[in-house]
Order: structure tokens, then sequence, then C-alpha cells
């Protein structure tokens, strides 16, 4: 029951419920680097992330790596292929070490018609990726890559404000994760946050990204609403 009760879909169950769903998922350590499913890939697991973290990842025919999101705990994903029929949409690999329980298809779906509530946390995720996809596509056709990486420190800022105009982001991702989010190279990421960082917006303490006044961050970008 300790691994269920990280799982937000189901934190509005009771705890005869949360014993029920929780026989029906397999609970599994996987090693970082690991695997757990391939893109176009034909399985129809629902997954829980109950410790550690995992990536949403995919690779263009060159070989250069795009990156969806990264999952971390209480999460849900897989239910995709689960609901469609069709292929993964994505590859996923963990990102650390990581408890992560699996649903197989038959179960899933009878959570989902013994469950209502169940049924609102799992359509909440796809209506949240509609509105993050929305706001890649503008980024895409309104800002330049100064821009989008502007915007990018600014999203993880806003999800981790500590006072009014600051933030401090613990999980800030790397040069490279940001440069595949808002697709350009490493190099441009470094320098943009050369640039905000001689501007005193951010700064690096301890290994926490400091937003300093995310008021003139938003400011420096040139299209962004």
């Amino acid at each position: 029951m300790e691994h269920i009760n990280k799982i937000a879909a189901f934190e509005e169950l009771d705890a005869t419920s949360l014993r029920l769903i929780d026989s029906k998922i397999s609970w599994r350590k996987y090693a970082k680097n690991a695997l757990i499913f391939n893109r176009h890939e034909q399985s129809k697991g629902v997954f829980f992330v109950a410790s550690g973290s995992v990536k949403a990842t995919t690779y263009s025919l060159s070989g250069k790596q795009i990156a969806f999101q990264n999952l971390t705990v209480g999460e849900m994903f897989g239910e995709v292929a689960s609901i469609d029929g069709q292929g993964r949409t994505t590859s996923v690999v963990v990102l650390e070490d990581s408890i992560i329980g699996v649903m197989n298809e038959k179960d899933f779906w009878w959570m989902m018609h013994t469950y209502p509530i169940v049924v609102k946390a799992v359509l909440l995720k796809p209506t949240g990726i509609i509105r993050f996809l929305c706001d890649r596509i503008y980024e895409y056709g309104a800002l330049n890559v100064a821009d989008r990486v502007r915007a990018e420190i600014l999203r993880l800022a806003k999800n981790n404000i500590v006072s009014p105009n600051r933030a401090e982001i613990k999980d800030m991702p790397t040069h490279e994760d940001i440069a595949n989010l808002v697709s350009t190279h490493r190099e441009a990421v470094t320098r943009e946050f050369s640039r905000i960082t001689c501007l005193g917006i951010i700064a690096k303490e301890n290994g926490t990204l400091i937003v300093t006044n995310i008021e003139q961050l938003e400011a420096l970008i040139s299209e962004f609403v």
C-alpha cells in the first residue's frame, strides 16, 4: 500500500478501493537507464511511478533525441496505448533507480468502469498535454531560439515559485535536455543561460537554479503571452 498511496490518480479513493486496485498492479524496481518500452511497441500496460523518475522521448531518423517530458512520483504513463489500442507514442527510459507499477490493459479498463473519479484523473492528463502542446506550437512559430529557452526557464520558474517574484528550481534539467525540449542545440542553451545570468535574472546556488526576478524574465521574451 505504500506505493499506491503515492499515485495522484488514486488520492480520492478509500482504503478498500486502494487495496483492490493495488492487487492488480505489479510493482517493480527499475535501474537507471532501463528501457520500459519503445515507440511503436504494441504493449498495452499502464504504468505508475511510486519512486524515481522516467523520461518520455524518441529519436529522429538522424539520431537526434526529441524529449517530450519527464514523469516523477505520483504520475501515470502508457495509458494512451490502452485507450486506443495502437502502438506506443514515445519511448520511456528510467532516469534514476525507480519503483514503478504496471497494470494490464484488461484491469485498466475494469478500473475505469468501476471508479469514475479515476476516469476524471485520466482525462485531466491528456487535457494538460493538449494545453502544453498548444503552447509548444505557439512558441515554435512565434519565438526565436533565445526566447524559447527563456520561455522554458519561465515555465519551470512558475512551477517552483517560493515568493511572489522568485523561484527556486531544484531539479533543473540539463542544458542538453532543455535543448531537446525547445528544438535547438546545447550550445545555444548555454549561451542564453550565460546572458540572463549576466543580467542578474538567474543564479545557481548549491545545484539549485534561482530565478531572482520572474517578471524581468517574462519581459525579456519578445512575443510571449
